[in-house]
């Protein structure tokens, strides 16, 4: 199970407020009695002197504030939809007798819960890239607190991102296996006996069908390009190393921002199209085996 950074917070934006407004005050009168006569310092008004510890005066919070409260909320939800496609594709691996259409409805509800922690994901990021910003840019402490915060949260989505990348290329990966295991079960004898054999009979029942030796040469020049489609669980797996790749660039969230953004949002969108044609070039793979295996 994946686990949420739980970030410990006080708010103390009033009572700084306030502290600020006196000292402003104060600045403000030290100037006016510069080479001027002498009076008493300014008393602190109503106002201020109720700011501190009361809510008579509210002050908003800087942007920077509320975009981490969004932020570690919005990842909870995150973390848990990561989780729970998790437990479904496990489900999905784990022994049970399924038709190929309940096999494709349950295939089905992984995509859908993979696109959805993708789309949460680029909201992630994009709190992370537009959200964090300072109350005044021209405060050098605001911008300094905005950009921390905007690398702490860089972090936090990293390792959130993280956390779905291996989850998909696990699943990937078993995919792989299943399917390996599958073609290793329906050989007889070796490798070059099982090729040769099933050349034969394909070049058999072809020319019973009425085919010429060219027609036949290239229909198994075909079958041999479909049977060598399981290579677009290689494009899923190159995708995922992309994905990875671009972990590293997200510590420079604050100085490439845009190029950043286009970046996940393209290598996780790229990682899903390939997953699903992957699958379903498994899937066309599965069934032509069938039909061989069958003549």
């Amino acid at each position: 199970m994946s686990k949420v950074e739980v970030l410990i917070t006080r708010d103390r934006l009033q009572e700084f407020s306030a502290f600020r407004k006196a000292a402003r005050r104060q600045d403000a009168w030290m100037q006016q009695q510069s080479g001027a006569v002498a009076t008493a310092p300014p008393a602190p008004d109503s106002d201020s002197a109720a700011d501190v510890g009361s809510s008579s005066s509210v002050v908003a919070p800087p942007p920077w504030v509320r975009a981490l409260q969004h932020f570690a909320d919005l990842e909870i939800t995150v973390v848990s939809r990561i989780d729970r496609l998790h437990q479904q594709q496990q489900d999905f691996f784990s022994p049970k007798f399924v038709s190929s259409e309940e096999e494709e409805e349950l295939q089905h509800d992984l995509d859908v819960l993979a696109s959805d922690v993708q789309k949460l994901l680029k909201e992630l990021e994009r709190m992370v890239l537009t959200g964090v910003r300072p109350a005044d840019p021209q405060n050098s402490d605001e911008t300094l607190a905005a950009k921390n915060v905007q690398k702490h949260l860089s972090t936090r989505l990293t390792r959130v991102m993280g956390s779905f990348r291996d989850g998909q290329q696990l699943f990937v990966d078993r995919l792989k296996a299943r399917q390996a295991k599958v073609q290793k079960f329906r050989k007889v004898g070796t490798d070059e006996v099982h090729t040769q054999l099933e050349r034969e009979e394909k070049v058999a029942q072809y020319l019973e069908q009425g085919y010429t030796q060219a027609d036949i040469s290239e229909l198994l020049a075909e079958e041999a390009r479909q049977q060598e489609i399981s290579s677009e669980v290689q494009n899923i797996l190159a995708s995922i190393t992309e994905l990875h790749e671009m972990f590293k660039d997200l510590n420079s969230l604050v100085v490439e921002q845009g190029t950043v953004l286009d970046r996940v949002d393209y290598n996780i969108r790229k990682s899903q199209e390939n997953m699903s044609k992957g699958i379903e070039q498994l899937k066309k793979a599965q069934e032509h085996q069938k039909r061989c295996s069958a003549m």
